[in-house]
């Protein structure tokens, strides 16, 4: 582990000033799925063809793992590649720092993106970005990390949201909202060690239920339909031990019949993960699969121990208040797409006046 997190703070870490925001101090991405990594001089994009370019993003940005690997060796390496890292978030998302400034200084939405540059809701990119923020906020207790999460918790869902027009059942593009929803579960167990039980707290106690509800009535085992599947592989029934990670945590902030119910999801989702990795003898083993295996596989045991008071490990319900106002959910609208259409108001504007200025010569 020391080698890895040594590698990860090295090499995986884009260490200039040098480039665009979106880019510095950000994480190269894994090696394309599915591609040789070939020549590639970092684990990102390696020279293949239908393999397209490109640099770090949030979608992986993995953070935790240094962040735990700083409190067991006091690594000044990792300290600060995690600290780095909730900086890119907020260098990467500043729309004051691109060149579109100047006709938007709105924020630029490059890390609360999942899958298209136009989706903000609840994704791994945004889930990410918020961990790498509140990682940030724990080592070094700067409280624009923890502000700059709070405001990507409120860009990317709402208690309110209309979950049909998400289109969450769209697995290809849209199965990472599970990712969110656990960055979620971290947000609300950070704000009760810090005892801030506030406005939100509240509001990602009720969003995370909110899209919880939904998942339990809807979700099922990706592997079970793979016709949905461009690569049905080992991958996928091992993602269902996030959703039972999800969903026995989120028991923990339900009351009555929901606790029950999101407690059964968690015991079906696993055992779901067991029997369809067992469909892939040969490939279970692989790197993926494994690392969602040692993630969440422990997390279930621990998380179903009997002796634990679970009760004890989240806010009563009644200590939350039940008439805090949310409003309705507003659509995001990235910087660029502000800037362009305001450039294009100001190009049919000056046409406009300058096609004026002709006629009042001609006539």
């Amino acid at each position: 582990m020391d080698e890895l997190a040594r590698h990860l703070s090295d090499i995986d870490t884009y260490h200039t000033t040098r480039d665009k925001p979106a880019y510095n101090h950000g994480m190269f991405w894994h090696t394309a799925h599915y591609a040789q990594a070939g020549l590639a001089t970092h684990r990102t994009y390696p020279r293949a063809d239908g393999v397209m370019g490109g640099g770090p993003s949030s979608e992986h940005l993995y953070t935790s793992g240094l962040a735990l690997h700083y409190w067991m060796t006091g690594s000044e390496a990792s300290y600060e590649a995690v600290i780095n890292f909730g900086r890119y978030v907020i260098d990467a998302d500043d729309g004051s720092l691109t060149p579109f400034r100047f006709l938007s200084r709105g924020p630029t939405g490059i890390v609360s993106c999942s899958g298209t540059m136009d989706y903000h809701g609840p994704g791994r990119g945004p889930g990410n970005a918020m961990e790498a923020l509140m990682n940030a906020f724990d080592l070094g207790g700067e409280r624009r990390f923890l502000i700059k999460a709070e405001e990507l918790l409120c860009r990317c869902v709402h208690p309110h949201d209309d979950l049909g027009a998400r289109n969450l059942l769209d697995i290809e593009y849209r199965w990472y909202y599970m990712v969110f929803l656990r960055t979620l579960l971290k947000y609300l167990a950070l704000k009760q060690t810090l005892g801030e039980i506030d406005w939100h707290y509240a509001y990602a106690r009720e969003s995370l239920l909110t899209y919880a509800r939904w998942a339990a009535e809807h979700e099922y085992p990706y592997i079970d339909k793979p016709e949905a599947l461009e690569f049905p592989n080992e991958t996928w029934p091992a993602q269902e031990l996030r959703k039972s990670d999800v969903f026995e945590l989120a028991a923990r902030y339900a009351g009555g019949e929901w606790r029950e119910r999101f407690r059964e999801r968690a015991r079906f989702f696993y055992a779901a993960a067991l029997d369809g990795l067992s469909q892939y003898p040969d490939t279970r083993l692989r790197a993926r699969p494994m690392v969602l295996l040692s993630s969440f596989g422990v997390a279930h045991a621990t998380l179903r121990n009997e002796s634990l008071d679970v009760d004890a490990l989240a806010v009563a319900i009644d200590d939350v208040p039940g008439d805090t106002d949310f409003g309705q959910p507003l659509i995001f609208v990235r910087q660029k797409r502000i800037a362009m259409r305001r450039a294009a108001f100001i190009a049919v504007c000056g046409c406009a006046a300058f096609l004026a200025s002709i006629a009042a010569l001609v006539f």
